[in-house]
């Protein structure tokens, strides 16, 4: 930068007052001019004109206003900052072997959408074995089949599909099993176990009823031709439940059977006549309780 000083001209002789004059006017103008070396004063007063020069090798510029061909880029005032941009992923697609991954933006600048397309590898050597599992959808390329069966299969339920084992017939005649399937044979064989038919109760004397005569039928059998009397209980003695049904045969040559009851009522369906009854040889006859205190009887040969 030039400094410009002010200089008297000194006539000949010594003129002292020149002198002085021009040494303040030398201190002045330095005064006005930038320290290369940093000393004190060392800021401008005024505008710089660089009349359209470069300013070469600048380090840090450090300023309040930035003003480039008339626009104005920024103040002192904060600045705030633009939304981060984002960046998410689109679709994923399978591209042919020896391709390369393709990667593309569905989205913006600013909000990224990328799409990729990766290569699939070169196929696999195939195992041992000659045959296909994925292909024939079988296992007969496993070693152990009964174990890779095993380890794969899902079991059955009640809301699921899968494997289920078959019941036995002991099992389906037992009935507690509550995760084997039944086939046709089980269910024949928990049938014959389970209603094994009317189950016989022979008699040749007297003989009041127990609670285990239910669903059973009371024989007479004709060696005995001895008349009988067969009694069903009251019900404070034995409370049989309502329903229980009881079979009275008295076989060919039997002696008569009187089917009795004590305190509790027995009515002859259709007549209606409540009583003991009589069964004669060749006779039939059933008993039902219908309530707690009153059963009612039919049959053939029964009076």
């Amino acid at each position: 930068m030039a400094v410009t000083a002010t200089i008297l001209p000194i006539g000949s002789g010594y003129n002292r007052t020149s002198i002085n004059t021009n040494f303040t006017n030398i201190q002045t103008a330095l005064a006005n001019a930038l320290s290369r070396d940093g000393h004190s004063p060392n800021e401008m007063t005024a505008d710089i004109d660089l009349n359209s020069n470069d300013l070469l090798n600048a380090g840090l510029v450090e300023t309040t206003r930035l003003v480039i061909a008339g626009d104005e880029f920024f103040t002192s005032e904060a600045v705030a900052k633009g939304d981060a941009a984002t960046i998410a992923i689109g679709s994923v697609a399978t591209g042919d072997a020896g391709t390369s991954v393709i990667v593309t933006n569905s989205g913006t600048t600013a909000e990224a959408i990328l799409n990729f397309t990766i290569p699939k590898g070169d196929t696999g050597l195939s195992g041992a074995g000659s045959g296909d599992m994925v292909a024939a959808q079988n296992l007969n390329d496993v070693v152990d089949k009964p174990t890779a069966f095993t380890n794969i299969k899902q079991a059955a339920s009640e809301t699921a599909t899968g494997v289920v084992e078959l019941a036995t017939t002991t099992e389906a005649s037992t009935g507690t099993d509550t995760t084997r399937a039944v086939t046709a044979a089980g269910v024949l064989a928990s049938i014959t176990a389970n209603i094994p038919g009317i189950p016989q109760n022979s008699q040749s004397a007297a003989y009041t009823l127990v609670l285990t005569d239910d669903q059973t039928h009371i024989f007479h059998p004709s060696a005995d031709t001895t008349a009988r009397i067969w009694t069903i209980p009251a019900n404070a003695s034995v409370a049989f439940p309502v329903g229980t049904a009881v079979t009275f045969i008295n076989q060919n040559s039997g002696g008569v059977i009187t089917i009795a009851i004590t305190t509790d009522t027995m009515r002859l369906a259709g007549a209606g006549t409540t009583g003991s009854r009589t069964l004669a040889a060749n006779g039939i006859a059933t008993a039902i309780k219908i309530t707690s205190t009153e059963w009612i009887i039919s049959g053939t040969g029964l009076t």
